[in-house]
């Protein structure tokens, strides 16, 4: 069930190609910095018609309101993504999942995964 705050989790093969990327594949890290909506259209991801809590839901490519809370500043290193890949994993497949900010952010990956709770929700 979707958290009425976020998405609904993403489907667990389309996370495990993103994160994949983004921790070997200089092309589609650029790719998905400039607009992350269509990067994870890129990898086979649909946007649902409406949400569960009756919110439509913008196009797979609108970075803009789909997915402006994986926008970064600066994409962390592949490294970064590498070492945190299983709780980014964990993260993302889960629902009200990536309606936190900073998931991808360089330097900032491990305290905000350290900020969430197992549900993708912030901690208080």
């Amino acid at each position: 069930m979707a958290n009425s705050s976020g998405h609904p989790g993403l489907d667990p093969a389309v996370v495990d190609k993103l994160l994949e990327l983004l921790s070997s594949d200089d092309q589609f890290r650029d790719s998905f910095h400039k607009n992350p909506g269509a990067a994870l259209a890129e990898l086979g991801y649909k946007a649902p018609a409406s949400g569960a809590q009756g919110k439509t839901a913008a196009p797979a490519g609108d970075a803009t309101t789909s997915f402006a809370c994986m926008e970064t500043q600066k994409i962390a290193s592949k490294e970064e993504i590498q070492a945190a890949r299983e709780e980014l994993q964990r993260l993302l497949t889960a629902a009200g999942n990536h309606n936190n900010p900073h998931a991808f952010e360089a330097g900032r990956v491990g305290d905000f995964l350290k900020s969430v709770s197992g549900d993708g929700n912030p901690t208080a």
